[in-house]
């Protein structure tokens, strides 16, 4: 899992196709949603809790990323509303650069060289990274809570 740059929903198999940083592609026989539930609950979570936790913190609740692992850097960002057929989820960490095609499809360029096209502008790309990299050092960093933030919730 740590190794897993991308993965899809393969609409005509309905199974997930997972690729890691050797642009190794796994057909997994589950939909995507399983296979966040099972990653999260393996690293003390669920798929519910961590969409959840995500939205609260960032103060949004459309296209959510998945935090599956805190100590293991592993967060997933959708491209798309995830009952959108195009809707690839991506981890951030290892996302070197974005760029965007004649079409104006982003083009994601990850650290081992792999390119992965989306059908998505490189706009809502670099938004999705931006927040993922925000949530992830809200939530490593030392934050102490102030009675004020206790209150409020």
């Amino acid at each position: 899992m740590k190794n897993i740059i991308f993965l899809y929903c393969d609409q005509k198999s309905k199974r997930t196709i997972l690729v890691d940083t050797q642009s190794k592609h796994y057909n997994i026989n589950c939909k995507t949603n399983d296979l966040f539930e099972h990653w999260c609950a393996r690293n003390g979570s669920n798929y519910r809790g961590s969409k959840a936790t995500f939205s609260m913190l960032m103060k949004t609740k459309q296209k959510t990323p998945i935090l599956v692992s805190i100590s293991k850097n592993i967060c997933f960002f959708p491209t798309h509303s995830e009952k959108n057929e195009y809707c690839i989820y991506v981890n951030y960490a290892f996302i070197k650069e974005i760029k965007e095609d004649e079409y104006k499809n982003a083009i994601i360029i990850f650290y081992s060289g792999t390119k992965l096209t989306c059908n998505c502008c490189k706009r809502v790309v670099k938004k999705q990274l931006k927040i993922c990299q925000e949530f992830m050092y809200n939530i490593t960093c030392d934050n102490d809570f102030e009675i004020e933030d206790l209150i409020k919730i």
